[in-house]
């Protein structure tokens, strides 16, 4: 992977990624149940977490980062961009 330049532009990029929490049977009740936002942002942020599924960059998010940045990615024709991690 490139080395990170602070001098360098940065550009965000919304995207999807699919990822295995590392959870105590506790822990996967809470989110199970649908009241585990802090608490995944608490696991991501300890690093509990692989990188394991489908990723993707959805079509709208391509179109606004064309637009915004004046590139042409959407012309590929695809729906999105995807990767299999």
């Amino acid at each position: 992977m490139r080395g990170i330049n602070d001098s360098e532009e940065r550009r965000p990029i919304w995207m999807r990624v699919g990822v295995s929490l590392d959870c105590t049977a506790e822990e996967a009740e809470v989110i199970m149940s649908g009241e585990g936002a802090d608490l995944i942002s608490e696991m991501i942020y300890e690093g509990r977490f692989s990188l394991d599924g489908d990723a993707y960059v959805p079509d709208s998010v391509v179109e606004e980062y064309d637009a915004e940045y004046g590139t042409n990615y959407g012309a590929y024709g695809a729906d999105e961009i995807a990767y299999s991690l």
